[in-house]
């Protein structure tokens, strides 16, 4: 949440945002913080009910649907579909989208494509370690939204002495 919080502040003063800290900047041109709705359910592929199980460390918040660390305690939410949100606002352009959704991105991009959502700017963060053939899904399907070829990295794979670097002349779309 402080994150969100941090990204309007810098939204509504005109400055320049980090994502997570690092080098990136978010291209926040055009977008009005007056617009941001939170919302209290789940981002999923299906609208109706998820539920998420809790991470092993309690001082974690991220709670995962496809139970990537093995917990039994869970949360019973209220889930909704990008596609399905999108139409109730009457938005037809979204101009960012960032994952950070413990491992449910292939499902959540899967149901994005199959209902036209095309964001300019696709930002997914991978907390946990993921498989190969989940990460090149994943990029397989970045690629679908973009219309166009993407070079999908895990930051920490990235050479600590090249990070900067390579992340300030990452190309974002426009």
């Amino acid at each position: 949440i402080s994150h969100v919080a941090g990204l309007l502040d810098a939204a509504a003063t005109g400055q320049p945002y980090a994502v997570e800290g690092g080098a990136e900047r978010y291209v926040l041109e055009g977008f009005d913080p007056g617009r941001f709705d939170a919302i209290a359910a789940a981002l999923w592929n299906t609208d109706g009910g998820l539920r998420l199980y809790a991470p092993q460390d309690p001082t974690h918040v991220s709670h995962s649907a496809l139970n990537l660390q093995h917990t039994t305690e869970h949360i019973d939410v209220p889930a909704r579909c990008m596609s399905t949100l999108l139409a109730e606002r009457g938005i037809d352009r979204l101009a960012l989208l960032k994952l950070d959704i413990e491992g449910a991105e292939y499902a959540v991009i899967d149901e994005m494509l199959d209902g036209g959502v095309r964001p300019t700017q696709v930002l997914v963060e991978f907390d946990e370690p993921i498989g190969l053939f989940h990460f090149f899904r994943v990029q397989r399907r970045i690629e679908e939204i973009l219309g166009s070829r993407v070079d999908l990295v895990m930051r920490d794979a990235v050479k600590r002495q090249l990070r900067d670097r390579i992340f300030a002349e990452a190309v974002r779309a426009t």
